[in-house]
């Protein structure tokens, strides 16, 4: 799916991570809403016709995904920001010491849809930490940070597979 950006590895959708769903799963605060207008790649489905909007000072959770070690980075589509307003992405996972939350990265402002950089993530290397010792249950955050929005689409985990 991000082959046009010379990226082989086979992703995985998170859930919810297309915003089509009426009923979408993820967590939305401070006025984050799905909305009309879809990246324009289709690269999940060409019948695809929504996003995610996250305004200036909103952000929005994903459902969970379990990850293991082959699970190291995630990526999306997004647009927005300015220049100084960021999208923030964090990753959110339980371990036997308690709750963590790391940054994962900030996506820079963006004046046309595309596909971010790959976001590593470290939960997936935390596993002798997690309750079972192999996997962990995480939650990405997306947080608009700035007096700028975001729009997000088509949200995936690399498992470090190639096709």
């Amino acid at each position: 799916m991000f082959l046009p950006w010379a990226d082989p590895a086979a992703y995985t959708l998170a859930p919810g991570g297309d915003f089509e769903g009426v009923g979408t799963s993820w967590q939305l605060a401070s006025g984050a809403k799905r909305v009309r207008g879809n990246e324009p790649f289709m690269v999940h489905e060409s019948t695809d016709t929504r996003s995610l909007s996250i305004p200036a000072g909103g952000s929005a959770t994903s459902p969970a995904i379990c990850v293991g070690l082959g699970d190291p980075t995630l990526r999306l589509f997004a647009i927005g920001g300015g220049a100084a307003s960021e999208l923030k992405v964090e990753v959110i996972y339980e371990t036997a010491l308690g709750t963590v939350t790391q940054p994962v990265g900030y996506v820079p402002e963006r004046d046309a849809w595309g596909p971010t950089l790959q976001l590593p993530f470290l939960a997936n290397a935390t596993g002798l930490l997690s309750l079972d010792g192999l996997t962990a249950s995480v939650l990405f955050r997306f947080t608009a940070l700035g007096s700028v929005g975001w729009k997000i689409d088509d949200v995936y985990v690399d498992p470090w597979k190639v096709t």
